[in-house]
């Protein structure tokens, strides 16, 4: 379970996608597992579109990020590519 207390550290978390959201640099996929959702922001800058237009909603993951906060929700933010494994 992530929480506030976490905020700038680094997690891994693992879970199932759900369906993503463009945004404005990017695309965001909840991230659902045992103790609830996060969101899993992937920016154009650090995971390139041919690299996450390989993840589908109902994959199984697991997910490296720094912990960050945006609008009061909690997120996980990947460094790269290679921080994000399909199971």
């Amino acid at each position: 379970s992530i929480s506030r207390a976490q905020i700038g550290q680094w997690r891994t978390v693992r879970g199932v996608l759900g369906e993503p959201k463009s945004v404005k640099g990017g695309v965001i996929f909840p991230l659902k597992d045992e103790t609830g959702t996060i969101s899993i922001v992937l920016w154009d800058r650090r995971v390139p579109g041919s690299e996450r237009d390989m993840l589908r909603a109902g994959a199984s993951v697991t997910v490296k990020g720094e912990v960050g906060e945006f609008r009061s929700e909690l997120q996980i933010v990947p460094g790269n590519a290679r921080h994000i494994q399909a199971e």
